[in-house]
């Protein structure tokens, strides 16, 4: 599912979970980044008083490319390995790495009174940077076990405890 994030200077861009069970990727416009490295971006927002950092993303190239390699990784795994480790692989954490190693850095830049994050060439509110951080480490809209509970990676969980304990404005819903 597409999640509308709507940006200071390039209207709405299509977001959130891309490839659902082949690879979870995130995108946020044109970039494509592991939910894993930006919830450990958050995390790190969430808990130091930072106000730049950088993230690996991939281009809308090189998306397509992880997606078709991950299509490709799961059609071997069914092909040779039974119902259940196929069910094993797509609950694990291995799909959360990037098999490729040409990633593009782009920074991550919080303003000074924490009214606004830059995330590479998009400039979000604060509130609409808190929505989405929460809405990652929740695992979008069907979560990350499809409806089983205490499914999530155990960096999302440290993510969404370091997001509802944080002090800063950055996270604060309703601002």
């Amino acid at each position: 599912m597409t999640y509308l994030l709507k940006t200071i200077n390039h209207g709405v861009v299509e977001s959130g979970f891309r490839s659902f069970y082949f690879g979870r990727l995130i995108g946020i416009g044109e970039y494509g980044i592991s939910p894993k490295d930006f919830c450990k971006r958050v995390y790190h927002l969430s808990t130091k008083n930072i106000f730049a950092t950088n993230i690996p993303t991939l281009n809308e190239k090189q998306v397509e490319t992880q997606c078709q390699i991950n299509v490709n990784n799961l059609l071997t795994i069914l092909n040779e390995d039974s119902v259940e480790d196929t069910r094993k692989w797509l609950e694990s954490e291995d799909k959360f790495e990037l098999d490729i190693v040409s990633t593009i850095q782009i920074p991550i830049r919080v303003s000074n009174d924490e009214s606004k994050i830059e995330i590479g060439k998009y400039e979000l509110e604060q509130n609409k940077f808190a929505d989405f951080s929460r809405y990652v480490a929740d695992g979008g809209f069907l979560g990350w076990g499809m409806n089983k509970k205490d499914t999530a990676p155990r960096w999302a969980k440290l993510t969404k405890e370091a997001i509802e304990r944080s002090n800063r404005k950055l996270f604060k819903l309703g601002n």
